[in-house]
């Protein structure tokens, strides 16, 4: 009877840890679209997720990002510049200890006819479409940094 009462324990632990990580890796996918003709200048700051920048299907310039609980993005055009921010909040108490088992990369697609300027710092990788002509391009990686 002390076997089963351990199995239970060890199986009702698990469960409680498992939830815990599913709540925390919760995330939910969402879009945002600027005119590529009013922007001149596309600057990143993420210090969460990786960054691709693709070729975009038509002639807008389409953000894909995932927000989270304790991770959101901010993003907003200001002066002709489209900034997108990572923002994190840890004051809430709680530890921040999820695995993240999806992909929940940041995806700009930018058209082949943008010109303007591209600027990202990031903790992770920063992959850009060779087939895009920024007319200059500044990526800081912090994981690279401390290598």
């Amino acid at each position: 009877m002390k076997k089963f009462r351990k199995y239970i324990i060890i199986v009702v632990l698990c469960l409680i840890v498992g939830v815990f990580f599913m709540i925390n890796t919760k995330s939910e996918k969402k879009y945002y679209t600027a005119d590529s003709s009013e922007i001149i200048s596309i600057d990143v700051n993420d210090n969460k997720n990786k960054v691709n920048v693709v070729l975009s299907d038509d002639e807008d310039i389409n953000v894909t990002y995932y927000d989270k609980k304790n991770s959101k993005y901010s993003i907003s055009i200001v002066d002709q510049v489209l900034s997108i921010s990572n923002t994190s909040s840890s004051d809430d108490g709680n530890i921040n200890a999820a695995i993240n088992l999806k992909n929940t990369s940041l995806t700009i697609s930018v058209p082949a006819s943008f010109k303007g300027t591209f600027t990202a710092f990031t903790f992770d990788e920063c992959n850009i479409d060779d087939s895009l002509n920024f007319s200059s391009v500044d990526v800081s990686s912090l994981s690279q940094l401390l290598n």
